[in-house]
């Protein structure tokens, strides 16, 4: 009979054990996501009756829900004790008559009912688990983070901000959101206030955990191996992705973009994506959907753990060509009519319009001025069309016209992968410092190549503003020969009152606003040209050996016929080289786009009265082929040859003449040379060029986020606050660019 006890005994408990299915272990722990329950029942309620989970979730149907099992599970555990207690006295006691069961039998038909109701209590403890595991997760993590443990983490994690939106973060100008710096380079002690807000408020102890893989590949592999790495994930062109959206029992969030050209979204539930399951088609603004048997209709695979997936046909290639911004699901590309008329707006518009007229006239060169917005960046470009001084306010779904003028952009002209660490990771760079160290927005003017960066995101970039355009082979009767970098031309022909062009192997510092200003100060009616930074040669010839003695570099030496020693009267004194970095204002479209006609059609250009009038002869005489090649090449010459003698002091210096600034160095090279600059070139500390290497410009970039000094002009081992200092203490007559 003590046998018989046993076996009942051990069966109820055995039962329990069996329906639970858990690791025998006495508190809840990870495996996974998901949190296993201990295996003794007894222990399981105690635990659950004492656990930290009392806080105030967000989801009080699950805390119910759990409060509820709790209380069940305690009163279960009360009857097992006492049916315990009375199992064991019925065993000790003496054996009853034949036939007389008894309380035995009574016991043994408790100790069945029982039973059936531990079955009944796991089955609900099961169904409840997807409704509580949020709760007891969060519950768990916060006992196991620590504060110190929390603080240990947004440390960590602020090394790493762009791996993180930070929107959040303190506004800059032109678009709201992301972070703000003062105008001396200075991070407020809230730099990283979107990441620790993010953090705090957002983040699920899963995702922290994601970043902290991030992190430790870091550190690992380092930056490069790991943006590999993030980027062979992707979606490639074409390519449908299939992407894990929620474990059974959980919510799939479904995304917008993922739609077929029908507006549904493909989601499966099963065992896999491709065998035991089954496919339901959802609207893209479904949101999310319940990731269960009855959502799908049925189990397709009955007993064994399902997933949700996400059959994602988003194809980075693929854009729809609107007249606005819609807003749904799919890429679009509102078109930014170039050519037209200039009537009911401003002056400006008149000039462009000028400016651009033979190329909007003639049917070969005009599919070349047509431009696009992307839309996932139209509300950085409204809000710059909107701080730009538009005479009526426009919202994110107008119709781009002719009174959308930005007033003031950095620009630059991308074409290229869309992955790896090459051209598109400068790009990225270049789009980070214009972030953290300028007010206004950047503008990528992008040639031929629909699929974008990842890094490029408007919601970490509030001010980044994409518009794409066909290659400029569409401006040369589809035939190639003409350099990508004539694009540069083709971008400055924009709606912008005042532009900066920076090539993609560049970055911004701090004070580099101030470069606006300048501009629009010295690029006048009575002065439209373009105005370039000093280059660090001279590339002057003069029969070669003069161009030695004059600055050491006559490998890069070109011939211009106006050094040779009888003067040609069509090709005035030419200056020192420039860098191919001009600023404008609206005053320089006619200019800049003669030079753009220039290498298009020379027939046309020496043809141009406007050109004539420029240069100074009825009849214009070509330029030397040599000049032709490169647009550095064809708009120095340009420059000279209309007496356009302006150039900006260097403010486009080497990462390495950077350096030395923030290390206050006072033994920078000024690039003297014998024939303009003898003094030397004052540098000017706002932006930098040949930042090539984009893991080093990418440290580079942390370090300026620390702080830069607000004198920010060097001439003769003495740096200056603004110009009227350094020209107070310095004769400049043998350093005629002009300063910032």
């Amino acid at each position: 009979m003590r046998a018989w006890f046993a076996i009942l005994l051990a069966t109820v408990v055995g039962g329990v054990v069996y329906m639970l299915s858990a690791p025998a272990s006495p508190t809840p722990r990870r495996d996974g996501d998901k949190v296993m329950i201990p295996e003794n029942w007894a222990d399981l309620g105690k635990d659950v009756s004492t656990a930290d989970i009392n806080h105030d979730h967000s989801n009080g149907a699950a805390t119910d829900e759990v409060k509820r099992l709790r209380a069940q599970v305690a009163e279960l555990v009360e009857q097992k004790q006492s049916m315990s207690s009375d199992l064991i006295k019925l065993s000790s006691a003496p054996r009853a008559p034949a036939g007389g069961g008894g309380a035995k039998e009574d016991l043994g038909s408790k100790a069945a009912d029982l039973t059936v109701q531990v079955a009944a209590m796991a089955r609900q403890l099961k169904e409840a688990e997807t409704a509580s595991s949020l709760i007891v997760k969060k519950a768990m993590a916060e006992k196991e983070l620590t504060d110190a443990a929390l603080a240990k983490t947004l440390r960590e994690l602020s090394l790493h901000k762009d791996l993180l939106k930070v929107s959040q973060g303190g506004g800059g100008g032109g678009g709201g959101g992301g972070v703000s710096i003062g105008g001396n380079g200075k991070a407020p002690t809230d730099f990283h206030a979107g990441i620790s807000d993010w953090v705090n408020s957002h983040a699920t102890p899963g995702e922290v955990s994601l970043f902290y893989r991030v992190k430790q590949s870091l550190a690992r592999i380092g930056l490069a191996a790991t943006q590999t790495s993030l980027d062979a994930v992707q979606p490639k062109p074409g390519e449908r992705q299939i992407m894990e959206c929620a474990r059974e029992g959980g919510r799939c969030k479904v995304l917008a973009k993922c739609a077929d050209d029908d507006g549904m979204i493909t989601v499966i539930f099963g065992k896999t994506p491709t065998e035991n399951m089954a496919e339901k088609k959802v609207k893209s603004t479904a949101g999310q959907v319940f990731c269960s048997s009855g959502t799908f209709g049925g189990d397709p695979a009955h007993g064994s753990v399902k997933s949700c997936w996400v059959s994602c046909a988003f194809d980075p290639t693929k854009a729809q060509k609107v007249e606005t911004c819609s807003g749904g699901a799919q890429r679009e590309w509102a078109k930014i009519d170039l050519c037209g008329s200039a009537a009911g707006a401003g002056v400006e518009e008149a000039k462009l319009q000028e400016a651009i007229e033979p190329f909007c006239s003639s049917s070969r060169f005009s599919p070349g001025m047509k431009t696009w917005v992307d839309c996932d960046y139209r509300q950085a470009y409204f809000n710059a069309v909107n701080a730009g001084g538009s005479s009526t306010k426009a919202d994110t779904h107008a119709k781009p016209t002719n009174k959308h003028w930005i007033n003031r952009a950095w620009v630059t002209f991308f074409k290229g992968p869309a992955h790896g660490m090459n051209h598109a990771m400068m790009v990225s760079n270049l789009i980070r410092s214009v972030h953290l160290f300028s007010k206004e927005p950047i503008i990528i003017y992008v040639v031929g190549t629909p699929h974008l960066s990842i890094d490029w995101d408007p919601e970490i970039f509030p001010r980044l503003i994409v518009l794409h355009a066909d290659p400029i082979e569409t401006m040369n009767d589809g035939n190639s020969g003409v350099s990508f970098n004539f694009n540069k031309f083709r971008s400055m022909l924009l709606r912008i009152k005042v532009g900066v062009q920076l090539d993609a192997d560049m970055i911004n510092g701090p004070n580099c606003d101030k470069l606006f200003d300048a501009t629009e100060k010295e690029i006048t009616a009575s002065y439209p040209y373009p105005i370039m930074p000093v280059h660090w040669m001279t590339r002057y010839d003069g029969q070669k050996a003069e161009g030695m003695r004059v600055d050491g570099y006559s490998q890069y030496a070109t011939v211009y016929p106006g050094d040779l020693p009888v003067q040609d009267p069509h090709f005035p004194p030419r200056q020192r080289w420039a860098h191919c970095h001009p600023t404008w204002t609206w005053h320089a479209l006619p200019f800049v786009a003669d030079a753009l006609m220039c290498k298009m059609d020379t027939d046309i250009w020496v043809a141009s009265p406007r050109v004539q009038k420029g240069i100074g002869h009825v009849a214009v005489q070509p330029n030397p082929k040599q000049y032709m090649s490169e647009d550095e090449d064809l708009l120095n010459i340009l420059l000279w040859r209309h007496r356009a003698p302006k150039q900006w002091c260097k403010w486009d210096v080497e990462p390495g003449l950077y350096r030395s600034f923030l290390a206050g160095s006072t033994s920078q090279t000024m690039m003297p040379d014998k024939k303009w600059y003898p003094g030397g070139v004052p540098l000017v500390y706002l932006s930098m060029h040949n930042t090539k290497e984009t893991v080093e410009t990418d440290k580079l970039l942390k370090s300026m986020v620390g702080g830069a000094s607000s004198k920010y002009l060097y001439f003769n081992h003495k740096y200056y606050g603004d110009a009227e200092s350094l020209k107070a203490d310095n004769d400049l007559s043998q350093a005629p660019c002009t300063l910032v």
